[in-house]
Protein backbone atom coordinates (compact mmCIF):
# COMPACT_ATOMS: atom_id res chain seq x y z
CA UNK A 1 0.00 0.00 0.00
CA UNK A 2 1.80 3.43 -0.52
CA UNK A 3 1.32 5.49 1.97
CA UNK A 4 0.56 9.12 1.33
CA UNK A 5 3.18 11.58 2.84
CA UNK A 6 0.85 14.70 2.12
CA UNK A 7 -2.05 13.39 3.79
CA UNK A 8 0.53 12.36 7.26
CA UNK A 9 2.70 16.05 6.67
CA UNK A 10 0.36 18.11 4.93
CA UNK A 11 2.96 18.50 2.48
CA UNK A 12 3.04 17.62 -1.37
CA UNK A 13 5.78 15.76 -2.93
CA UNK A 14 6.29 16.63 -6.66
CA UNK A 15 8.67 14.51 -8.96
CA UNK A 16 10.28 16.48 -11.82
CA UNK A 17 11.54 13.84 -14.21
CA UNK A 18 13.73 15.30 -16.87
CA UNK A 19 17.55 15.18 -17.67
CA UNK A 20 17.61 19.05 -19.36
CA UNK A 21 18.35 21.65 -16.66
CA UNK A 22 16.61 24.29 -19.04
CA UNK A 23 13.36 22.54 -18.69
CA UNK A 24 13.77 21.62 -15.02
CA UNK A 25 14.41 24.70 -13.93
CA UNK A 26 11.95 26.06 -16.19
CA UNK A 27 9.21 23.53 -14.50
CA UNK A 28 10.51 24.15 -11.29
CA UNK A 29 9.62 27.71 -11.34
CA UNK A 30 5.67 27.09 -12.48
CA UNK A 31 5.31 24.65 -10.41
CA UNK A 32 6.50 26.68 -7.48
CA UNK A 33 4.37 29.47 -8.62
CA UNK A 34 1.29 27.24 -8.07
CA UNK A 35 2.58 24.55 -5.30
CA UNK A 36 5.15 26.95 -2.93
CA UNK A 37 5.44 24.73 -0.08
CA UNK A 38 5.91 21.18 -2.54
CA UNK A 39 9.11 19.42 -2.06
CA UNK A 40 10.10 18.74 -5.35
CA UNK A 41 12.64 16.32 -6.16
CA UNK A 42 13.96 15.50 -9.33
CA UNK A 43 14.72 12.13 -11.50
CA UNK A 44 17.13 11.66 -14.39
CA UNK A 45 16.66 8.13 -14.80
CA UNK A 46 13.66 5.15 -14.61
CA UNK A 47 15.95 3.36 -11.37
CA UNK A 48 15.89 7.19 -9.83
CA UNK A 49 12.24 7.45 -10.44
CA UNK A 50 11.81 4.01 -9.44
CA UNK A 51 13.39 4.36 -6.02
CA UNK A 52 11.73 7.66 -5.48
CA UNK A 53 8.29 5.65 -5.70
CA UNK A 54 9.86 3.00 -3.06
CA UNK A 55 11.43 5.62 -0.56
CA UNK A 56 8.82 8.56 -0.65
CA UNK A 57 5.85 8.58 -3.09
CA UNK A 58 5.28 11.61 -4.61
CA UNK A 59 1.62 12.79 -5.44
CA UNK A 60 2.24 14.14 -8.64
CA UNK A 61 4.89 13.32 -11.28
CA UNK A 62 5.74 15.61 -14.39
CA UNK A 63 7.31 12.99 -16.33
CA UNK A 64 9.23 13.44 -19.94
CA UNK A 65 9.21 10.88 -22.51
CA UNK A 66 13.03 10.33 -23.11
CA UNK A 67 14.58 9.31 -20.13
CA UNK A 68 17.84 6.80 -19.91
CA UNK A 69 16.68 3.45 -18.85
CA UNK A 70 13.29 3.39 -20.23
CA UNK A 71 10.56 5.24 -21.84
CA UNK A 72 8.93 7.45 -20.37
CA UNK A 73 5.89 6.30 -21.65
CA UNK A 74 6.26 3.13 -20.41
CA UNK A 75 7.38 3.70 -17.24
CA UNK A 76 4.10 6.16 -16.71
CA UNK A 77 2.35 2.67 -17.24
CA UNK A 78 4.42 0.84 -14.73
CA UNK A 79 3.69 3.95 -12.38
CA UNK A 80 -0.58 4.12 -12.86
CA UNK A 81 -1.07 0.33 -12.69
CA UNK A 82 0.68 0.37 -9.62
CA UNK A 83 -0.12 3.99 -7.90
CA UNK A 84 -3.23 5.20 -9.89
CA UNK A 85 -3.47 7.64 -7.19
CA UNK A 86 -0.41 9.26 -8.50
CA UNK A 87 -1.27 12.54 -10.92
CA UNK A 88 1.14 11.68 -13.43
CA UNK A 89 1.79 15.03 -16.48
CA UNK A 90 4.13 13.64 -19.47
CA UNK A 91 5.98 16.52 -20.90
CA UNK A 92 7.69 16.39 -24.03
CA UNK A 93 8.97 18.43 -26.67
CA UNK A 94 7.47 15.56 -29.01
CA UNK A 95 4.19 17.69 -29.31
CA UNK A 96 2.88 14.95 -31.90
CA UNK A 97 -0.55 13.42 -31.60
CA UNK A 98 0.35 9.97 -31.55
CA UNK A 99 2.68 10.88 -28.57
CA UNK A 100 -0.22 12.54 -26.41
CA UNK A 101 -2.30 9.22 -27.54
CA UNK A 102 0.10 6.89 -26.15
CA UNK A 103 0.19 9.13 -23.07
CA UNK A 104 -2.92 8.90 -22.25
CA UNK A 105 -2.97 5.23 -23.47
CA UNK A 106 -0.30 4.41 -20.50
CA UNK A 107 -2.42 6.16 -17.93
CA UNK A 108 -0.84 9.57 -18.04
CA UNK A 109 -3.46 11.95 -16.62
CA UNK A 110 -2.37 15.22 -18.46
CA UNK A 111 0.33 15.94 -21.20
CA UNK A 112 2.30 19.22 -21.79
CA UNK A 113 4.76 20.40 -24.59
CA UNK A 114 7.76 21.51 -23.70
CA UNK A 115 7.45 24.58 -25.89
CA UNK A 116 4.22 25.56 -24.05
CA UNK A 117 5.37 25.73 -20.71
CA UNK A 118 4.85 29.40 -20.07
CA UNK A 119 1.43 29.48 -22.07
CA UNK A 120 -2.10 29.86 -20.60
CA UNK A 121 -3.13 26.22 -21.53
CA UNK A 122 0.30 24.94 -19.46
CA UNK A 123 -1.06 27.28 -16.61
CA UNK A 124 -4.71 25.60 -16.58
CA UNK A 125 -3.76 22.49 -16.66
CA UNK A 126 -1.41 22.96 -13.90
CA UNK A 127 -4.33 25.41 -11.81
CA UNK A 128 -6.82 22.61 -12.51
CA UNK A 129 -3.96 19.70 -11.16
CA UNK A 130 -3.59 21.71 -7.54
CA UNK A 131 -7.53 22.22 -7.40
CA UNK A 132 -7.53 18.42 -7.97
CA UNK A 133 -4.89 17.27 -4.87
CA UNK A 134 -6.34 20.41 -2.79
CA UNK A 135 -9.41 18.31 -3.22
CA UNK A 136 -7.69 15.03 -1.84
Amino acid sequence: MLRNPKKETGIMTILIVEDNIFFRKALQTLIKSYFPSAVIRYAETADQVKETIRSTPPELIFMDIRIPGESGLTLTGEIKAAHPEIIVVVNTSYDLPEYRRAAYEMGADHFISKHAMGEPETRRIVGRIRHQLQNT
